[in-house]
């Protein structure tokens, strides 16, 4: 999972960038050696400041 999340960010820059899909990803689809993985900070472009 942890190589799908980083080709995914690379392709769709910044990737994912929910804590709660990441959290859910791992838990689903992780190996017992991945825990957790922290999320990048969300875009400029996701604001709701209108």
């Amino acid at each position: 999972i942890d190589k799908a999340i980083d080709l995914f960010a690379t392709a769709r820059s910044p990737g994912i960038f929910s804590q709660i899909y990441l959290d859910k990803l791992i838990q689903k689809y992780g190996s017992k050696s991945i825990k957790s993985r922290r999320a990048p900070s969300q875009p400029t472009w996701c604001s709701s400041k209108d």
